[in-house]
């Protein structure tokens, strides 16, 4: 059976993804932190006054219900501020604490700089190239998949 490129493509994306997911795994283990703790922090860290809890779903592809969960706990661990919107009471705002902040900036830089080993493989054309190629086909399937955003005062995004 020969398989089609796109399906090839599909599979070697998912176990480059897969790879780098459990070194990265690893890797935050040693900060006491879990993937989707860190995928937090690195949001909010770039987001000084904050995003409610909508935005950074939708930042992160996820569900809003997906991240309450994390969210309590960084609460609880003391990483996270949650603060009532101004302008709707009804969200929260989300910031990282000092605690958080310097997490951020220890961890952040050292999890590039790792990416960065992983990718050298690749000439600096090859990265600009395969960078443009999946952001083409991520637009395409944002586009083909709205499935959400804020309506009516409501935030709708799933995933």
């Amino acid at each position: 059976m020969v398989r089609k490129k796109g399906v090839l493509a599909w599979l070697y994306l998912a176990k480059v993804y897969g790879l780098i997911s459990k070194m990265s795994e690893r890797e935050f283990r040693q900060y006491g932190l879990t993937t989707a703790k860190f995928d937090i922090i690195a949001h909010l860290g770039i987001a000084p006054e904050g995003l409610n809890q909508c935005d950074l779903a939708r930042r992160l592809l996820v569900s809003r219900g997906n991240i309450s969960g994390v969210i309590d706990r960084m609460e609880k661990d003391g990483l996270i501020i949650r603060e009532r919107e101004k302008d709707d009471r009804r969200y929260y705002r989300v910031k990282l604490s000092e605690k958080g902040k310097k997490i951020f900036r220890r961890v952040v830089p050292k999890h590039e700089k790792n990416i960065e080993k992983l990718f050298s493989v690749l000439t600096e054309e090859e990265k600009r190239e395969l960078k443009s190629l999946l952001g083409k086909l991520f637009r395409s399937l944002r586009e083909k998949n709205k499935v959400g955003g804020v309506k009516n005062g409501k935030c709708t995004y799933s995933f």
